[in-house]
């Protein structure tokens, strides 16, 4: 009665859509029954197997047999090919590091280089008294020569010793950096 009332309140257009639906679902569900029917009479048999080790047994020999020589020829061959590619991985990374440990050996070399040669010209001007002049260390000079003139004994060879210092330390430097070098980078 539900359905009556709610057909009475359509319009004529959507009754007719209704309509049209209801018959074409009845065409469908016809043509589904029919499929299903046409799909029983092609299936003729039913298989029981009761002895499923033997069949397994069957299907696993004869995968073994026609399957398992492709793998493992497939497996060798890819083996291969990836160890010839491993091979020629190695030798390229082992060309590169060579090449980096040279390049950096005359990379260093020629920072030290560089800077051996900064500081036997600072010594060199050092002992010119350039340097010092720069730094100041000129007027320090003046009075340790003052006080080598006025002192006596053994107290002259200490201010005597001290005008060298210095020098000392720079060549100390100089010779440091030189070990160094030949230590760990040659």
């Amino acid at each position: 009665m539900n359905s009556e009332t709610k057909k009475d309140n359509l319009n004529k257009e959507d009754r007719k859509l209704l309509e049209d639906i209801k018959s074409n679902q009845q065409v469908l569900l016809s043509q589904n029954k029919k499929w299903l029917d046409d799909a029983n009479v092609k299936v003729k048999h039913q298989i029981n197997i009761e002895n499923n080790e033997y069949l397994s047994k069957q299907m696993s020999d004869k995968v073994v047999k026609e399957v398992a020589p492709e793998v493992a020829d497939t497996f060798k061959r890819e083996s291969a090919t990836i160890k010839e590619s491993t091979k020629k991985i190695e030798e390229t990374f082992n060309k590169v590091n060579t090449d980096i440990t040279r390049y950096k050996k005359i990379f260093v070399t020629g920072i030290v280089a560089f800077f051996v040669l900064a500081c036997l010209i600072l010594l060199v001007t050092a002992v010119t008294n350039g340097v010092f002049d720069f730094l100041g260390v000129s007027h320090l000079y003046e009075a340790i020569s003052t006080k080598i003139k006025a002192s006596h004994g053994f107290i002259t060879v200490l201010w005597f010793i001290t005008y060298f210092i210095p020098v000392a330390i720079w060549t100390g430097i100089v010779i440091l950096l030189g070990y160094l070098t030949r230590r760990y980078m040659l």
